[in-house]
């Protein structure tokens, strides 16, 4: 870590250190903060695989994880490749939970996910003794706060968002070992600083974040120490990684064909400006109130950006006053509140729509900014208490931590049971983001999926009924004209058809059809199933039709199951039943 003599504020608002001890307390520290995430995250080694994800990445994929052989790390790799996200590193470590646990065990699984955030809450810590050395209540108090927040909960209770926390643990040792190269001057910190960048980069690709957050280190808290040429070549070596790695990812998801086209150019960024601004008051408001916490969420996104007139206002005011306190602090010696606010800012920039993710806030785009914020909140109230003047004042800064710990810890548990299965999931989603269709979709599938594994049971034709009835509420909520209906509404429009083809409702079926693709006039999927119920109905000439729109319009590496049974099995039978 840097020294005492690297990093001097004395007498600042933030210096109040605890001189060292004689036997630190850092171990103790350390296994309270793992008891407290394993209290809060206990009931996830109950759950189950949650059909958000966790189906295509593991389960759908698990001959890739069915055991450590040399054929299954090549896959991993090497061979499995152009595929949507090429996380290399976040896969290897599924198989690893695979091996040790079993490819279908999702607790394995969610075991890996808590040892992640454990290892991650302690370099919390030990980033929070780093910028402060030898306070160690503030970097255990920032270390609480992040292991407790809620808003956590969608990296560590999801098995597909592993690599949130994976990439975080690597960003964060990469960071902390390019700052004890500054303190000790050895070569080998950098080296071991890249490498580990590097893996955090095939875990996540929001780790480009590393180079501006490295950046802002060095010139806002060791501004002073001269550069050397190993350091100036480690800034180099990093910038070079980070543009080999975007064009190498994005190269591959341009092949896969799930790249939105790039519009940086032609865009309004004046647009964009207001846009950020509320992603920015979005999240900020995740951290400090987190509550109705969700994978979906119907606001804040760019199409909307003047659909709430006075969240914009106070959302560019938030903005205004984080520059003011830059402007304000230019000169302060102390810079470690505006290296923090740096650090949430690069953190944040993946998400802030540079690039088309069509995923434009998500609680778990805060795991990594969150580490700042929760440095930042803990040096203030530990600042605030060494300011009181008086024992009572002291006490109501400890109450108020105690009872934010308390219901952070709380709220977190409460979070963690909406992960418990996949209807519980959707369920909660469709209640905190009611104007999605993609909710409806995902409760409705469900209900059908029950219906497909147990056609037999009693309960099956109720499940069906439910499912009809959500996407009748759907349509009625979201396109009750059944025109210009939203972009999504296509899930729920097929699912309907598919219910009503079941029922041999045909002309019912065939108008769900018709708007799914009014809607959406190349779902893949969609012709697919619908290709399939004309196959069975014995309308093989309209049949041979959505199959020729199929091999036409399908990406060849998307759908090349899709297309591997239309060519070999679909369009055969048509051609035998139409020929004469």
């Amino acid at each position: 870590m840097i020294s005492r003599s690297e990093i001097t504020y004395k007498g600042t608002y933030f210096d109040h250190s605890i001189q060292r001890l004689p036997l630190r307390p850092s171990l103790f520290i350390l296994f309270c903060i793992t008891i407290l995430t394993l209290a809060v995250y206990g009931k996830v080694f109950t759950h189950s695989f949650i059909n958000y994800d966790d189906r295509h990445i593991i389960t759908h994929r698990i001959d890739k994880y069915d055991g450590m052989t040399w054929e299954n790390i090549q896959d991993i790799f090497v061979n499995d490749f152009p595929r949507e996200e090429p996380l290399l590193l976040r896969d290897f470590s599924y198989l690893i939970n695979a091996e040790i646990f079993g490819p279908l065990n999702p607790q394995g699984y969610l075991w890996g996910n808590i040892i992640l955030h454990i290892g991650v809450s302690f370099l919390v810590y030990f980033l929070g003794l780093h910028l402060f050395p030898g306070n160690y209540f503030l970097a255990m108090l920032a270390a609480i706060f992040f292991v407790l927040h809620p808003v956590h909960v969608e990296s560590v209770a999801w098995i597909s968002s592993r690599k949130d926390p994976l990439y975080t643990f690597f960003f964060l040792t990469a960071f902390l070992s390019y700052a004890r190269y500054l303190s000790r001057g050895k070569g080998g910190y950098l080296v071991l600083g890249l490498l580990l960048f590097a893996a955090s980069l095939l875990s996540k690709a929001s780790a480009i974040a590393f180079l501006p957050a490295i950046i802002c280190y060095r010139f806002l808290i060791i501004r002073h120490k001269p550069r050397r040429f190993g350091e100036l070549f480690f800034f180099g070596a990093t910038l070079a990684l980070t543009v080999f790695y975007i064009k190498w990812y994005t190269g591959i998801l341009k092949e896969y064909g799930v790249v939105f086209p790039n519009s940086m150019i032609n865009r309004d960024w004046s647009l964009w400006v207001l846009s950020v601004s509320e992603y920015v008051t979005f999240y900020l408001g995740k951290f400090f109130f987190p509550k109705e916490l969700s994978p979906f969420y119907d606001f804040p996104a760019p199409e909307l950006v003047f659909y709430n007139i006075p969240y914009l206002i106070a959302s560019l005011a938030v903005v205004l006053s984080i520059m003011a306190i830059f402007w304000l602090r230019r000169f302060h010696e102390d810079q470690r509140p505006t290296f923090l606010i740096c650090f949430f800012g690069c953190a944040m920039l993946p998400y802030l729509d540079f690039a088309k993710v069509g995923i434009y806030v998500a609680d778990r785009y805060l795991y990594l900014a969150s580490v700042a914020l929760s440095i930042l909140v803990a040096g203030v109230l530990v600042g605030i208490y060494h300011r009181a003047q008086s024992c009572q004042t002291r006490g109501s800064v400890i109450v108020v931590v105690i009872i934010s710990c308390i219901l952070c810890g709380l709220q977190t548990v409460k979070a963690v049971a909406n992960w418990d299965n996949t209807t519980i999931f959707w369920q909660n989603a469709n209640r905190v983001a009611p104007n999605r269709a993609d909710t409806y979709a995902g409760l409705m599938g469900q209900y059908l999926n029950f219906y497909v594994k147990n056609p037999n049971d009693p309960y099956a034709p109720l499940a069906v009924a439910e499912a009809e009835k959500i996407g009748l509420r759907a349509m009625e909520k979201l396109c009750p004209s059944r025109r210009n209906c939203p972009k999504e509404l296509f899930y729920v429009t097929t699912l309907l058809a598919e219910i009503y083809a079941d029922k041999n409702k045909k002309v019912l079926a065939d108008s769900y059809f018709d708007l799914t693709f009014a809607i959406n006039k190349k779902y893949i999927k969609g012709r697919y199933i619908y290709a399939i119920i004309l196959l069975r109905q014995g309308r093989y000439a309209e049949a041979s039709g959505q199959l020729a729109l199929i091999k036409k319009q399908a990406n060849p590496y998307l759908y090349r199951d899709i297309l591997h049974d239309v060519t070999t099995r679909l369009i055969p039978l048509a051609d035998q039943q139409l020929a004469p």
